[in-house]
């Protein structure tokens, strides 16, 4: 598989991914972290840990583990809150100035729906939508999402009332 630096290897997809007998940690009573640890500690590898302000407590206490254990681990993970580490960089996303959420919104909306457009007919209610959302890129990319089900007209007068569902 291709790289984009040197010593980085690009990793299929789990559903993608041939697995060798080798590569799988062992199944013994050890418990999964601590298998983990064991498996990344000798490697160069990039982790991602996904919306852990669920489970911010518990991702802090993986994260450093394995990087104790792992001195070449990078983990990047999302949140809406710190997990307090030591060592944790922390990158706000600003929202979006309201041409560009719309813009995300239209883009995002349209991989989903096949001719889907913001209009001159549209253009208030999407315009809206993105200002209810705080301009968020990541609340926009799942609002847009909903045009399968619903119209930006409905999404935004739901946005205001808080009942998209």
């Amino acid at each position: 598989m291709g790289s984009a630096r040197p010593g980085w290897r690009w990793r299929r997809p789990p559903s993608r991914r041939r697995h060798s007998r080798t590569e799988l940690p062992d199944l013994s009573v050890r418990p999964a972290e601590d298998q983990l640890a064991g498996y990344l500690a000798e490697r160069r590898a990039l982790i991602l840990l996904d919306n852990c302000e669920h489970l911010a407590d518990a991702c802090a206490q993986l994260a450093k583990t394995l990087l104790s254990a792992a001195p070449e681990l990078h983990i990047l993970a999302t949140s809406r809150r710190t997990l307090g580490i030591t060592g944790e960089h922390v990158l706000t996303v600003p929202p979006l100035c309201p041409e560009d959420a719309v813009a995300l919104l239209r883009d995002r909306a349209a991989a989903v729906r096949t001719g889907f457009q913001v209009s001159e007919a549209n253009r208030d209610q999407a315009a809206r939508l993105c200002a209810d959302l705080d301009g968020l890129p990541l609340a926009i990319e799942l609002a847009a999402s909903r045009p399968r089900t619903f119209t930006i007209e409905q999404l935004a007068d739901g946005s205001k009332t808080g009942s998209r569902s």
